[in-house]
């Protein structure tokens, strides 16, 4: 008697001449090759071209040579039913994945509006710390922020659970809103469309830290410009210079 419940599994045969064959998705009933026959369920005999054989109790299958006969050669080979049945089951009932599993660095430059220098350190840490807050909200980790009176840098872990344009719009809207409505500058504040947005992998993540945190000397000698110009370069982006800032 074959195992029941033998379907998308594959036996191995031999036979006299060491000749391998495969057959796999076997139904009930029985498979004929020129060479020999399958047959899950046989309770008394089979039947197979002109010969017709008695095999009252076949535990495994049989084998066929040029001359029909019974032998336990035809076993399958280290197959348990057990572990056929568990083999059908998974393909049944496939495993997924329990979860979403990210390990994204972004690091994001933006600029106020015609690079004008109107974050200035009355308010320059409470805007990091609103911005901070409108990240690590929507579910992001904020690793660095940093920038000069003109620019802004943010580094998080990106959780991806909405679009990083979102997230961007959200972070320069809210925060834009934020220092209007507390009148923190003389004239209307705003950021200027757009922004960079760059990955790092994990062994870079120290290296990024310690450059945004360190921006006021850093700018000391390299201009926003040429800094963010370097940036799209190292990355190779391709950009337009008539479209990278607003006219000043």
């Amino acid at each position: 008697m074959f195992y029941d419940n033998f379907f998308h599994q594959t036996c191995i045969f031999i036979l006299d001449e060491y000749i391998k064959y495969e057959f796999s998705n076997i139904p009930n009933g029985f498979y004929i090759d020129r060479m020999f026959a399958i047959a899950p369920d046989i309770p008394k005999g089979f039947y197979m071209g002109r010969m017709f054989a008695i095999a009252p109790d076949i535990p495994k299958g049989f084998y066929m040579g040029r001359k029909f006969a019974l032998t336990q050669l035809m076993a399958i080979f280290a197959f348990e039913k057990k572990e056929i049945q568990k083999k059908v089951n998974n393909s049944i009932n496939p495993i997924h994945m329990a979860g979403t599993y990210t390990q994204l660095h972004i690091h994001c430059v933006f600029a106020v509006k015609r690079r004008e220098a109107l974050i200035d350190n009355t308010f320059k840490d409470e805007l990091y710390e609103y911005i901070t807050g409108i990240v690590q909200e929507r579910g992001n980790k904020l690793l660095a922020i940093g920038g000069t009176s003109n620019h802004i840098h943010i580094f998080f872990g990106y959780r991806a659970n909405e679009s990083l344009s979102d997230l961007m719009k959200a972070v320069k809207r809210s925060s834009s809103l934020w220092v209007n409505q507390n009148h923190k500058t003389r004239c209307r504040f705003e950021w200027q469309e757009g922004y960079g947005a760059f990955s790092y992998s994990k062994s870079h993540v120290d290296a990024v830290i310690n450059y945004i945190r360190n921006q006021e000397e850093h700018h000391k000698k390299r201009s926003f410009h040429d800094e963010y110009l370097k940036i799209l370069n190292d990355f190779c982006v391709e950009y337009d210079n008539k479209y990278v800032f607003e006219d000043l």
